[in-house]
């Protein structure tokens, strides 16, 4: 378990959770799947400290399911976002070596290295955690550039240029971008992959017999489509929960602050939803 305090223009990891969260900042708590039985009773001390609410057994299995489809779900307290990423190179090659299926064809190539991993996130108001699959690399990558970011900012006036993350929706849609960038090289490579398959089709005395190739590919298209469905709904669903709480926030405010408002009216209480 590692443990990351961001405060406006820094941030700096800590040996333990703290007390409380910073008022000016959050924290970040990021782990492995296989390392969340072991740390679980510290984690849900965490969440009940730093979020105010300890973490549903339901959303637990979730965050320990490899296999978990991309998914949204909430309570009053704190939203989750499971999030299927593309697998990298050394994962599907360890995953090929562990399982063999025989040896893929030259064609077409890239459609049988297709592989995602299950990364989720648990979203307070002032803390994330984040679950990983076995040395995964998002994590990581992402602290090695705001460690950069915040180097280059020490010492500057204008704080207001830092680029670290504000708060732990803002960490996690910046997570979320890099994981969909992923998709959009795969999809440059794969229509580069189809368009030379295309031009073989259509060069004339071809003997095309690699069929089993082509099937394939369709079936991975199918599949990666569903997917991205399933990813583009899962966000939209928490883009839209998170734009019902703005409004309902900012509805608050205005009758709160309205000079309309009755003096002897009790005043309004609002949840997060």
């Amino acid at each position: 378990m590692h443990i990351v305090e961001f405060t406006p223009g820094t941030l700096r990891f800590l040996d333990e959770v703290p007390a409380q969260a910073p008022g000016d900042g959050f924290i970040w708590i990021y782990l492995e799947r296989e390392a969340l039985t072991e740390q679980l009773a510290v984690l849900q001390a965490a969440c009940q400290r730093l979020g105010g609410s300890a973490l549903l057994d339901l959303h637990l299995k979730d965050l320990g399911n490899r296999a978990h489809p991309s998914h949204y779900d909430y309570t009053s307290v704190y939203d989750l976002v499971v999030f299927r990423r593309l697998a990298t190179g050394e994962e599907v090659d360890r995953e090929l070596q562990e399982h063999p299926a025989g040896a893929p064809p030259s064609a077409l190539a890239s459609f049988y290295r297709i592989r995602t991993r299950a990364l989720a996130f648990v979203v307070f108001d002032r803390l994330l955690v984040t679950v990983h699959p076995t040395g995964c690399l998002t994590a990581r990558s992402f602290i090695s550039r705001y460690l950069s970011d915040a180097v280059q900012n020490d010492g500057l006036a204008g704080s207001n240029r830092s680029r670290l993350p504000a708060s732990p929706s803002d960490l996690m849609l910046r997570m979320v971008n890099v994981m969909v960038d992923g998709y959009l090289e795969l999809r440059r490579q794969l229509t580069s992959e189809l368009d030379q398959w295309q031009q073989e089709l259509l060069r004339p005395n071809t003997a095309f017999r690699n069929w089993g190739a082509l099937m394939v590919a369709r079936r991975e298209l199918h599949a990666l489509e569903d997917l991205c469905e399933e990813q583009g709904d899962a966000m939209q669903e928490w883009l839209d929960t998170a734009r019902e709480r703005c409004s309902a926030i900012a509805a608050v405010s205005y009758n709160t602050s309205s000079p309309s408002t009755s003096t002897g009216s009790s005043p309004l209480g609002l949840s997060r939803r």
